[in-house]
């Protein structure tokens, strides 16, 4: 298994996953984080210029075996993990 390095947040004991806006337009906006388990950039959406680096959302894990099959073995798998933008 690949070793994790990303902060824990204290309070609910979830890794975070930091990363970029990927894309701002008017209608949608997301944020790309780097997964250090499958070692692939995830997408997910994100209110629209926010850009504190404090605020943190909750989201699923997007690791996949294959395109319908997620990875169970992957430490994001049952509880997820908070997302946020990089300092």
């Amino acid at each position: 298994m690949t070793q994790l390095f990303s902060e824990i947040d204290p309070k609910t004991g979830l890794h975070i996953l930091r990363g970029h806006i990927s894309n701002d337009s008017p209608n949608c906006c997301q944020i790309a984080v780097y997964c250090p388990y499958c070692g692939e950039d995830h997408i997910h959406g994100w209110p629209s210029r926010i850009t504190n680096t404090k605020y943190l959302e909750h989201r699923s894990a997007h690791c996949f075996d294959t395109p319908t099959q997620r990875r169970t073995e992957s430490p994001f798998y049952v509880q997820g993990y908070l997302i946020g933008i990089q300092p």
